[in-house]
């Protein structure tokens, strides 16, 4: 019995896991999958009652006749059968939240009844001149049945709470008036039968419930670790302000495409783009411009891309007011109209409220594998590039070149910057 528990609790547990996400309170979602496993192992549980019942009704045949007995047979069988297309029925609803499973139970659970009666019913049958062993079958048969019961009903208490209740009360009226030598110790022990098997019904049902209830949570618990990792992650590798990747992120994408660039052959195009003056406007109209200038910046480089799906191309913020773009298989001359294109874009006067901005900037390009073929090499070259363009007045590119790159001086550079 603790085996098949444990046993179903899995699969109900399993069947959970599975579920989708759901605000529905978990009484709600435990209650709905405590009814689909009734219903799941309702069908052998019906077919083993009607075989039991068979076999009633050949004892029964053997020494009253065919008559009674067959009429309890056909009741019975019809009520089986009318449990098995409810559970039938059921079974076909694929959601286990859909609606038409609640008007189901419902039905099952009448039906139960009327089933419990019949097994009730049965002591109808007892007469005192009838064979001893025929007594001793019905009386096993009747008290019997509410254990067989106990697995497949008890996950669900209602079905058995009204499947088993017309037995005990058969049972215990039997004990009353059928009954010639032991009435006080029959229906005493009816009684402690009857509060024993409940309170097994109970328990059962109880640690089901707790298990399902457990296994809930730990989903919900997981549900909210994986939400903080992918927060987390989000903040290892993603710009807050611009949602481009950063600087940590874009170095190891710009590695791994260095690699596939080498073994391929192809050419990489490195684009350093940095916000001219972004300080001043920073200082002189507060830094929820400054982010939103940012944030632009971010959608000009994308939009420039062909958007933010591009697949090979990568796009990241670099520092505080510099972006930087990676563009595999591309030439210098697909770089420099890539780079006129984004200052064009970024040059055009942006109004943020009532405040209108024409941010600039300036570009550096340096190309794998001609000027460099590690990553520190080829983002320092384009990192000069830029400088060089600075020197030359800002809002322009420059292309790396080492002969001329060399009498570039960075501090300079940076100073007007």
């Amino acid at each position: 019995m603790q085996r098949t528990a444990a046993a179903r609790t899995t699969r109900m547990a399993d069947r959970i896991e599975r579920l989708p996400d759901s605000d529905r309170p978990h009484a709600e979602i435990i209650d709905d999958e405590m009814i689909r496993l009734l219903f799941h192992n309702g069908a052998p549980a019906l077919l083993a009652g009607l075989l039991v019942a068979v076999l009633v009704y050949t004892v029964l045949s053997s020494y009253l006749g065919h008559t009674q007995p067959a009429i309890w047979l056909s009741l019975y069988a019809l009520l089986a059968l009318g449990r098995l297309v409810i559970v039938k029925f059921a079974g076909d609803l694929g959601d286990p939240t859909n609606t038409q499973l609640r008007p189901a139970i419902h039905y099952y659970t009448m039906t139960s009844l009327l089933s419990g009666i019949a097994w009730a019913s049965l002591l109808l049958f007892y007469t005192p001149d009838s064979p001893v062993i025929a007594q001793l079958f019905l009386l096993v048969v009747v008290s019997g049945v509410p254990i067989s019961a106990l697995a497949a009903h008890s996950v669900y208490p209602p079905v058995f709470t009204a499947f088993a209740l017309p037995i005990f009360l058969g049972l215990m009226a039997w004990a009353v008036f059928g009954a010639s030598d032991f009435k006080p110790q029959f229906l005493g022990l009816t009684i402690m039968y009857m509060i024993l098997l409940i309170t097994s019904a109970r328990a059962y049902y109880r640690s089901m419930h707790d298990a399902l209830l457990a296994r809930l949570r730990n989903r919900e618990l997981v549900d909210m670790l994986s939400r903080a990792n992918r927060e987390l992650e989000t903040l290892a590798y993603i710009d807050p302000v611009t949602g481009l990747a950063n600087r940590r992120q874009f170095q190891r994408q710009l590695e791994l495409a260095l690699q596939t660039c080498q073994r391929q052959e192809q050419t990489l195009a490195l684009l350093l783009v940095d916000l001219d003056h972004f300080k001043e406007i920073n200082d002189s109209y507060g830094h929820h411009i400054g982010d939103r200038l940012l944030q632009r910046t971010a959608e000009c480089l994308l939009s420039a891309l062909g958007g933010p799906r591009t697949a090979s191309s990568l796009a990241a913020r670099y520092g505080g007011d510099e972006f930087i773009l990676a563009l595999p298989d591309t030439s210098t001359g697909q770089a420099v109209q890539l780079g006129e294109t984004i200052l064009q874009e970024l040059s055009t006067t942006v109004t943020f409220g009532d405040i209108d901005c024409s941010p600039t900037a300036t570009i550096g390009i340096a190309m794998f594998p001609d000027d460099a073929r590690s990553v520190d090499k080829l983002t320092r070259h384009a990192d000069m590039a830029m400088y060089a363009a600075k020197n030359l007045g800002r809002n322009r590119l420059h292309v790396y070149n080492s002969g001329e790159i060399r009498s570039v001086d960075p501090a300079a550079a940076e100073a007007v910057s």
